[in-house]
């Protein structure tokens, strides 16, 4: 079961659950694990300040965070964030510089096709990112 609740996106089975929320543009990964009642103020990531050599990607959120720091469901790609990331794309002109927005949520009745890629079958609903 896919919903929304408190500005938080629940995916839930019979027993765990899997929380995002939106920081900014970008997907945060809140919690997975048992099922708990989602909010998304207690379950970020507390940041104060960035550390000495963080790469700073929006001086807006929180004292300029890192995204060294923050669990992102798609990072951007070297903005700041320096561990391996989930999807790397290299442009024609050779450059690997990225930085994904989320723009928009919506939840699917079944996971779209994409031929040539791996993806579940029968699974059900789908939220789009």
């Amino acid at each position: 079961m896919i919903r929304s609740e408190r500005g938080v996106w629940c995916i839930e089975t019979e027993r765990t659950g899997y929380y995002i929320a939106r920081r900014g543009d970008l997907a945060e990964q809140l919690h997975y694990g048992r099922k708990i009642r989602p909010d998304a103020g207690p379950l970020r990531e507390k940041l104060a300040s960035s550390y000495c050599t963080d790469a700073i990607y929006d001086e807006t959120w929180d004292a300029g965070v890192s995204l060294h720091h923050v669990g992102l469901e798609l990072s951007p790609v070297e903005k700041g964030d320096f561990r391996r990331p989930a999807l790397e794309i290299t442009m024609p002109d050779g450059s690997r510089v990225s930085d994904w927005k989320l723009r928009e949520e919506k939840v699917l009745p079944a996971s779209p096709e994409a031929d040539g890629l791996p993806q579940a079958y029968g699974g059900g609903e789908c939220l789009a990112l």
